[in-house]
C-alpha cells in the first residue's frame, strides 16, 4: 500500500506501472527505467505488460462493449490459463472473483460495486500478474473494503500482486492486515506493518 494524498504523487508508481506500455507519451523519464521482482530485473516495458490497471475509464483492457464474460472468455483463449493442468473456464473465474451472474452479462461500466472484481477477474484471465490501483482517498477506501479485501486475498493465493495508492487518513483495522508493507509518501525505505 502506497500512503499519501493524491497531490503526493503516490498514484503516479500505480499508473506508471500499469500505463507505460499504452500511454508512454504520458511520461518523461530521462535514463531506463529498471524494476525488480522476485529477484528478477525487469524493464519497465516487461514490467508494464504484466500488469493490470484497474480503472475502466483508462485502461485499453476495459474499452468494449463486450460483457464482463465475454471479456473473460477473450483473455482465457489468449492467456490458456489453467490451474494444475486443467485448464479455467469462464465459470471458473467468475467464481474465484465471486462475480454475480447477472452482473457478468453487463459491461464493467454497468457493474456497480462488482466492478473493481470484474476487472481483477478479466486482468487476471488476461494472465496479468500485477494489479495497480488507482489512487482512493482513505474513506472511499474503507467503504469498499469488502470488495476490495476478498480480491487482495484472492491474488495473494494465486501468487499475484496488488498495488493500492491510498489517501492518508484511518483505515480499518481488517484493512491494515492485508498490506504486508506500507510506503509512507516521502520515505526511501519500506516498513513492515
Amino acid at each position: 500500500m502506497l500512503r499519501g494524498e493524491i497531490d503526493s504523487g503516490v498514484w503516479a508508481v500505480s499508473y506508471l506501472l500499469s500505463m507505460y506500455t499504452y500511454k508512454p507519451k504520458d511520461f518523461t523519464i530521462f535514463q531506463p527505467a529498471v524494476a525488480k521482482l522476485d529477484g528478477v530485473t525487469f524493464s519497465l516495458c516487461e514490467l508494464s505488460k504484466k500488469a493490470c490497471y484497474i480503472d475502466y475509464r483508462n485502461y485499453p483492457l476495459f474499452h468494449s462493449r463486450a460483457t464482463v464474460r465475454q471479456l473473460i472468455k477473450r483473455g482465457l483463449d489468449r492467456s490458456h490459463m489453467s490451474i494444475s493442468g486443467t485448464p479455467l473456464t469462464v465459470d471458473d473465474v467468475c467464481e474465484m472473483f465471486k462475480l454475480d451472474d447477472d452482473r457478468t452479462n453487463r459491461r464493467i461500466m454497468w457493474c456497480g460495486n462488482e466492478s473493481m472484481r470484474s476487472m481483477a477477474a478479466v486482468g487476471y484471465a488476461h494472465g496479468r500478474e500485477i494489479f495497480c490501483y488507482p489512487w482512493h482517498s482513505a474513506e472511499r477506501f474503507n467503504y469498499f473494503r469488502f470488495h476490495l479485501y476478498y480480491t487482495f486475498e484472492l491474488l495473494e493465493r494465486l501468487g499475484l500482486m496488488a498495488i493500492v495508492p491510498v489517501g492518508l487518513g484511518e483505515i480499518d483495522d481488517e484493512g491494515r492486515n492485508y498490506f504486508k508493507v506500507e510506503i509512507p509518501y516521502g520515505s526511501d525505505s519500506c516498513k513492515n506493518e
